[in-house]
């Protein structure tokens, strides 16, 4: 099985890039089963953004523990968030806590776990904000610092990590007088030549 993990910020095209690497799979002459494991935060039960709670972190990472281990059986699993996702928000949570005790507990061990973790995907896609106003949708917080602020954990936690990763940046593209964002592709699939080479990204690779 081949494992796909998206990881970013809010609003940095992470849903969009697993939709597109559904789309180029299943256009291939022998297309593999492909699951997709969709952003869970939508179904957390406990408050999200700047009011997310320890409980409800605990609960995105056994849940997206859950959703990987039970879809072993498939050709590819693309991970729309992996469990590194909920530890960097949970990292932002301490640091702006009347008490970090708790967070910090928990951090301690899970940080370590989730970056193991993270060793099990044969690609890891860095989503980054490319500058543009997050998208308002009802759910996400759509300030544009705390997007910042989330990119930079990310950024701390990834540079000394000796996990092999590609950053990736959305583009702006204009479509029949409407413009869209959509993450750039050059060179994504190296670890998959025959998939379409221009679904790949312009990317980095550390």
């Amino acid at each position: 099985m081949k494992k796909i993990g998206i990881i970013g910020a809010q609003s940095t095209g992470k849903t969009a890039m697993a939709e597109r690497l559904m789309l180029e799979y299943r256009r291939m002459d022998n297309p593999p089963v492909v699951m997709k494991i969709s952003e869970i935060a939508r179904e957390c039960p406990y408050p999200m953004n700047r009011g997310m709670t320890l409980p409800g972190q605990r609960w995105m990472v056994g849940r997206q523990l859950r959703e990987e281990i039970w879809g072993r059986s498939v050709d590819v699993m693309i991970c729309d968030r992996t469990v590194l996702d909920p530890v960097v928000y949970a990292i932002w949570a301490a640091n702006h806590a009347d008490d970090a005790a708790p967070w910090a507990a928990w951090l301690n061990y899970m940080l370590p776990f989730a970056m193991d973790w993270c060793r099990s995907f044969d690609l890891l896609l860095w989503c980054r904000p490319n500058g543009n106003p997050p998208s308002v949708d009802g759910f996400r917080d759509p300030d544009p610092q705390w997007q910042k602020d989330i990119d930079a954990i990310f950024q701390y936690i990834l540079q000394d990590s000796g996990l092999a990763y590609r950053q990736v940046e959305m583009v702006t593209v204009p479509v029949v007088g409407v413009v869209y964002e959509w993450p750039d592709y050059r060179d994504v699939f190296e670890f998959e030549p025959t998939i379409l080479k221009a679904c790949g990204m312009a990317t980095k690779q550390f």
